[in-house]
This record gives C-alpha cells, sequence and structure tokens, in this order.
C-alpha cells in the first residue's frame, strides 16, 4: 500500500506540533459527541482548547480515548489504576 506521507508542516505552516495535536483532539471529540445527538456536529464549540502543556494534551487523549470506548459501547477505563 503506497502511502503519500506530508510534512504536517507543509499543511499547517503557523501551528505547533502540540497545537496541531489539540486541534484533532478536538475534532475527534467533536465527532465522537455528534454520535451522541444524531450526528449534529457542532465545530464552533471547542470540546478541547489549543495548549502547549504536554500534561494537558495527554488527557485530551486519554478523553478522547475514553469517548471512543464509549462509542463502541464498552465502560472507558479506570484511570486511577493506571500509571
Amino acid at each position: 500500500m503506497d502511502i503519500n506521507i506530508r510534512h504536517w508542516q507543509d499543511d499547517w505552516p503557523d501551528f505547533t506540533f502540540k497545537k496541531l495535536v489539540c486541534m484533532y483532539i478536538n475534532d475527534c471529540m467533536q465527532y465522537l459527541k455528534a454520535t451522541e445527538n444524531g450526528g449534529v456536529i457542532e465545530m464552533n464549540t471547542d470540546q478541547f482548547e489549543a495548549t502547549e502543556n504536554e500534561d494537558l494534551i495527554y488527557y485530551g487523549l486519554r478523553k478522547l480515548k475514553d469517548l471512543c470506548i464509549e462509542a463502541s459501547g464498552n465502560e472507558p477505563l479506570n484511570w486511577e489504576d493506571t500509571p
């Protein structure tokens, strides 16, 4: 399978990598939330704001994972038991 890999800076030259990751976390959260309300996507409401703080990005990724788990019909993880 051929994949045309582009450098993310080519598409988003004014973004830092962390800001780009936050944007994708936000977009994915929007799409997953839309599964709860009949497919209506409200892209003007931020589910996850851009940040340079790696701990907040990590939290956003964990939250995104929980939303994916819930969308699949399973129970979210118990993060207190996770190192």
